[in-house]
């Protein structure tokens, strides 16, 4: 799933996700994701200037999709803490695992448009995550 990188400094990496990843579109409100400046499994695991490094830039972010998508006039920025797929039985190494060893948390940034047409985004709804097997 190879994301191209948009941004990179101190707080992390910003990146479109791959096609095939991608959870909500341009018109329906866009999709970003957000890296911490080092792999972890858990927000906490960063030290505190690295997380408010990270803090920063995800707002930085989600101001910016605000600001310039027209489509998100009036509309609002959902931040979707993840990593979980990385957990499922059937993910690499197959099996159970422990998320210490094989999570690596990032964040969806994922705009939220009032005119989406995608009913898994549909206004006024919680979003709607595909399962692990429909993933891509």
């Amino acid at each position: 799933m190879n994301a191209l990188i948009l941004f990179e400094c101190a707080g992390g990496v910003i990146a479109l996700p791959a096609q095939r990843s991608l959870l909500a579109d341009r018109m329906d409100g866009g999709h970003l994701l957000a890296n911490p400046p080092r792999p972890v499994w858990e927000r906490s695991a960063l030290d505190a200037n690295e997380l408010t490094a990270w803090a920063h830039l995800v707002a930085a972010t989600g101001e910016a999709m605000l600001a310039v998508l027209p489509q998100l006039d009036g509309g609002c920025i959902n931040y979707w803490e993840a990593g979980n797929w990385a957990l499922n039985d059937d993910a690499e190494p197959k099996g159970p695992k422990r998320a210490p060893e094989h999570r690596k948390m990032h964040l969806h940034l994922l705009g939220r448009s009032r005119f989406s047409t995608n009913p898994d985004y549909k206004w006024g709804e919680s979003p709607s995550f595909p399962r692990y097997a429909d993933r891509l």
